[in-house]
């Protein structure tokens, strides 16, 4: 017998016919060969090693010589000689989808790998071993996921739920994808290959609870818990509602607001005095709440303490896996929205009344309410503020 042991990873040629008389390629014999575009195999290759042809990330083409026994290539594409066996998809080929034929009833390992232009692999509907869902190819009862394409464009992919287990190097260099979450049950997946850094393409990797995944690869940047909560129940000594997950019993409080301010059903927060900071409003003694706290004015987050807090900038409180709550602030006064009462306040009140600014609506109306009476910007509000920045009261 004839061996091909290694083909040099550097050599620059971008075709390569194997020798007429060669029986064997031995494993990883043309891996990381990046320069190769297309090999012609000859008529006296009897077998192929393990990995082969592995991150050889632009050949196009490996062809067969027509009078081969044990191999046949169809559109460059790998195969034994019956098509029974799909060996190897070369990852530089240029088409964006493949339909594995009825035929096949064996897929190597790894044989759709780094193939970064392949955005779909579908399968014959007639195929007894293998199908495909969305582009995405199983085994035919959808219990091993074998190989997501690499160059599938979508950001986000759920594994369904009668998913065991994945094959090696299923989801490897799919840089497309960002976010990817496992059923709720523990699966079989290959976590092993390379160094966590080469899962470094996902930004959330969702899990449920009570299931298990090496933590090296589900740091806590990355790392998003689902649990299955039941319906809202109240606490009879605090009054908040909290739900209890049914799979780990972790339970959950809803995000509460506790304020001497006065909470309004449409959306306001009022009851805060001009020349007041944002450090003074979320002071623990006049806000309390279980979850985290930020201003905007408009779509921009004010992070500076200690700036003003004006009419119409919104108080935003999140809390992880909830809804996050809003409300609209009224300073008393400010019309303006800097977070003072003074002339101009006065002014737009006296333009308002008369037709002349037809910007006092919503929370800026609301603060020209300083009567505190069910007219707003009226007359005696009018008079009110003036009296106050005169000094009177």
């Amino acid at each position: 017998m004839t061996f091909l042991i290694q083909y040099p990873e550097a050599k620059s040629e971008e075709s390569y016919s194997v020798p007429f008389g060669v029986t064997e390629i031995s494993s990883y014999s043309f891996r990381n060969c990046e320069n190769l575009k297309n090999i012609v195999l000859p008529e006296t290759l009897e077998s192929i090693g393990y990995s082969c042809f592995d991150n050889c990330k632009n050949i196009e083409a490996i062809n067969v010589n027509e009078n081969n026994t044990e191999y046949c290539s169809e559109n460059g594409i790998l195969f034994n000689k019956d098509k029974s066996i799909l060996i190897k998809y070369p990852a530089g080929k240029a088409d964006t989808s493949f339909t594995i034929e009825e035929g096949v009833t064996e897929i190597y390992v790894q044989a759709f790998m780094n193939c970064r232009k392949l955005e779909s692999i579908n399968v014959d509907e007639n195929n007894t071993e293998y199908c495909s869902e969305n582009g995405v190819l199983f085994n035919k009862d959808k219990s091993i996921l074998i190989q997501y394409p690499t160059g599938k464009k979508d950001e986000t992919y759920s594994i369904p739920n009668d998913t065991q287990g994945t094959c090696f190097m299923a989801f490897a260099g799919c840089v497309h994808l960002k976010t990817l979450a496992f059923p709720e049950h523990d699966i079989m997946i290959d976590w092993d290959y390379g160094s966590p850094e080469d899962w470094d393409f996902l930004t959330t990797i969702e899990v449920y609870c009570n299931t298990n995944y090496p933590a090296k690869f589900l740091d806590n940047e990355r790392k998003v818990i689902i649990h299955n909560y039941g319906e809202w129940e109240t606490n009879d000594e605090t009054g908040h509602q909290y739900r209890t997950c049914t799979r780990c019993g972790l339970e959950e409080e809803e995000i509460y607001v506790d304020t001497e301010y006065d909470i309004q059903e449409e959306g306001y927060i009022k009851g805060i005095s001009p020349g007041k900071t944002i450090r003074e409003l979320l002071d623990p003694d006049n806000i309390q709440t279980n979850g985290e706290t930020k201003i905007f004015k408009g779509e921009t987050e004010i992070t500076n303490q200690e700036a003003l807090i004006g009419t119409g900038y919104i108080l935003r409180i999140t809390k992880e896996g909830q809804e996050p709550i809003e409300y609209t602030i009224i300073v008393k006064g400010d019309l303006t929205g800097d977070g003072l009462m003074d002339d101009s306040d006065l002014l737009k009140m006296a333009r308002g009344q008369v037709g002349l600014d037809l910007s006092l609506v919503g929370a800026y109306l609301k603060a020209a309410n300083i009567f505190e009476d069910e007219n707003y910007a009226d007359d005696r509000d009018l008079l009110k503020m003036a009296k106050i920045l005169v000094g009177i009261e």
